[in-house]
């Protein structure tokens, strides 16, 4: 079950929001994680709901155990051998037992990947695994106690809005909100969220999905002319990012409506002036679980330079990696790596004047969208060709759909109009949270009109599923 879909928006979110404001707060966590795993068992079956049900009962009884054990380093390094044991099986055999049989075929080898590739992913397995990690670290840092109670840290790790695509957000940013009887359950804050929600649904449906039909058309030509290219790399590059950021949005919007703060996880990304600035504004909370429990430990940028470069190649290697158990995705990762060790090794080197900045930002999203193209293509043979008509050496005499197409479909049309506004700071979600008060029923009735709009188009069969939704 996904949010973008007319069995959530019109059953199960109308249930839990009714059911959960007519129980006693006393209740509140109890149903909140019935629907939690209702939820989840929908999405991923049975067998994924016994996979995180087994990690939030193993994780919360060694979290307690480095608390008061003492040998608490012992019990943290088993955790998260644990766990990374646990995603990389499910995510990862297959795909180096692909490189086993790349190296040395043989048929046991043959089979084993053939089992492998078999096995489904867990649904949000990437994303709970590192969220359970996170709180191992924490707890053996001090930064947060373990949890008190199985149900809060089972809250923590299956709380529907943010299970299946993020954000990432740790275990001390939910403690506020775990006491049921002390949420903020103001109208201000059920309005906000559900100002949030329309908007990242909007995102999602009538800005993502039209975009997608041509990204996907011309992703699969064999051989795209300059415009093709061009046109297919930035509709790509739009899609992944109000397909993402819708979902954050829907999902910061669906927890304030049950009285919880997810963090921020996009700040206008599109708008960066540098590769390391992207990062900074880009999925923010994987990239600050990535600085926090992997750069920083492995010495950051305290150690000698070429020291922080290899930091900097690791950390986006097991990114790309992250992202998806295939090449293109490490190359990926590599791709962003090498970029910020570039701007690291000759940002004393460039001045930085006012003027430059639109020149910056419109460099950068180039480098962008050049890596997109890495992250969407199925090989590194098609990420070439797409490359080589980026930059003008195509030689195919085929009809460049793409003004065709634009003009054809009002739909895409549109779409690639709102999608436009990202490049002019474009990206209301969250400057809203702060300013929530303001225009508060023009918000409603805007509110209204888009999951009206979001109805219909979902009604009418277009419909795509979230491209983070198996990661």
């Amino acid at each position: 079950m996904v949010f973008a879909s007319l069995t959530f928006l019109l059953f199960f979110l109308p249930i839990v929001i009714g059911s959960y404001y007519l129980v006693s707060p006393r209740w509140r966590n109890h149903l909140l994680l019935v629907f939690c795993l209702v939820f989840y068992v929908w999405g991923g079956g049975l067998r994924d709901l016994v996979i995180l049900l087994v990690v939030a009962t193993t994780d919360f009884f060694v979290a307690r155990k480095i608390s008061t054990s003492r040998t608490p380093q012992r019990w943290l390094i088993g955790g998260l051998l644990w766990n990374l044991g646990i995603l990389c099986f499910f995510k990862y055999a297959g795909f180096w037992l692909s490189i086993i049989q790349g190296i040395s075929p043989g048929p046991i080898v043959e089979g084993l990947v053939q089992q492998a590739s078999s096995i489904a992913l867990p649904l949000g397995i990437s994303f709970f695994i590192f969220e359970t990690i996170s709180y191992l670290v924490d707890v053996r840092r001090g930064a947060t106690r373990p949890a008190k109670r199985w149900i809060d840290y089972a809250m923590y790790l299956s709380f529907f809005p943010h299970l299946i695509a993020g954000p990432i957000y740790r275990y001390s940013e939910i403690v506020p909100d775990l006491d049921a009887t002390r949420r903020d359950y103001r109208f201000k804050m059920v309005r906000q969220g559900l100002f949030l929600f329309s908007l990242g649904l909007a995102k999602k449906c009538l800005i993502a999905n039209p975009l997608a039909q041509l990204a996907d058309k011309v992703f699969a030509l064999p051989k795209p002319s300059v415009i093709e290219a061009w046109s297919g790399a930035l509709c790509y590059s739009f899609q992944i990012y109000f397909d993402f950021s819708g979902y954050s949005t829907m999902a910061i919007g669906l927890g304030l409506l049950l009285g919880f703060h997810l963090p921020q996880n996009f700040n206008q990304p599109y708008t960066a002036t540098s590769v390391t600035d992207f990062w900074r504004r880009w999925h923010i909370t994987l990239s600050r679980w990535f600085r926090d429990y992997l750069y920083i430990p492995l010495g950051g940028n305290r150690v000698a330079p070429w020291r922080t470069y290899l930091n900097l190649a690791v950390v986006f290697l097991l990114c790309g990696l992250w992202h998806g158990a295939s090449v293109t995705f490490l190359l990926w990762g590599a791709y962003h790596g090498g970029l910020l060790i570039f701007e690291r090794i000759f940002s004393g080197h460039t001045p930085k004047l006012s003027v430059a900045a639109p020149l910056r930002r419109a460099m950068t999203f180039v480098l962008i969208l050049f890596g997109w193209v890495l992250f969407r293509a199925s090989s590194f043979h098609q990420t070439m060709l797409f490359w080589g008509a980026l930059c003008g050496s195509s030689t195919s005499s085929t009809t460049d759909s793409f003004l065709v197409l634009l003009f054809e479909d009002f739909r895409l049309t549109g779409s690639v109009a709102l999608a436009s506004l990202a490049l002019l700071r474009w990206d209301a979600a969250w400057t809203l949270i702060v300013d929530a008060d303001r225009y508060a029923f023009t918000k409603l009735l805007v509110s209204i009109g888009l999951l009206a709009l979001c109805l219909l188009e979902l009604a009418a069969g277009t419909f795509n599923p979230f491209i983070y939704y198996r990661f």
